[in-house]
């Protein structure tokens, strides 16, 4: 189990994290982090933050096809689904833990801000941009494709024209600070479609 766990942390956490880590890095460059208002916060948190989740989940699409690695994962007793789940688990962790770092500050030096002011929703922007790139990378099994249509939806829904007017992704960002259940509602049924896609190619074999 240990030999498991430490190669599917070593293959997921790589250029993917290191990309995704720079772009929290580089917050203060284009954001004024201290004695920030609201709306300031929510540009940053669902506009800029949550791109991270596409640096992250997209990686993890087809990962062993991209990898050329089958070969260990046919030879372990666990199920391929659970270790599909562990690795998405993980770095919905990761990409909480990231988008904590930078909103950290933020909250220390605000007076206008409570702690923990909008970080659901912010986390929630950032998984379903990655798990939508993640559907669309384990469907497609290119990374190219799941890179441009996970940033033309972006692009779209940052706009007037959001497409789906249901779920509000970046409905901080217009003063709504309600916690977003519709979006986390999506995000766990894009984590079930993902698993029974993955469950598919198990029974019809892994090419």
């Amino acid at each position: 189990m240990n030999k498991i766990i430490k190669y599917n942390l070593k293959l997921i956490f790589s250029y993917n994290v290191i990309a995704a880590f720079l772009l929290v890095c580089m917050s203060p460059v284009f954001f004024q982090l201290s004695n920030m208002d609201f709306i300031s916060l929510a540009k940053m948190g669902e506009l800029y933050l949550s791109l991270t989740g596409i640096f992250l989940f997209i990686s993890l699409g087809n990962l062993e096809g991209n990898k050329s690695t089958w070969e260990f994962v046919y030879i372990q007793q666990v199920s391929y689904t659970v270790i599909c789940l562990g690795r998405l688990l993980a770095m919905m962790l990761m990409n909480a833990i990231l988008i904590f770092l930078p909103l950290t500050y933020v909250y220390l030096r605000s007076e206008s801000i409570k702690f923990f002011d909008g970080y659901l929703g912010f986390i929630a922007s950032a998984w379903f941009l990655g798990l939508l790139g993640l559907l669309v990378a384990e469907i497609f099994r290119d990374f190219k494709v799941a890179y441009i249509i996970t940033l033309g939806y972006y692009f779209i829904a940052t706009s007037t024209m959001n497409p789906l007017k249901r779920i509000q992704v970046f409905s901080n960002v217009h003063g709504n600070m309600d916690i977003k259940y519709g979006v986390y509602l999506s995000c766990m049924v894009m984590i079930i479609v993902y698993l029974v896609l993955v469950k598919m190619k198990c029974k019809r074999g892994i090419a």
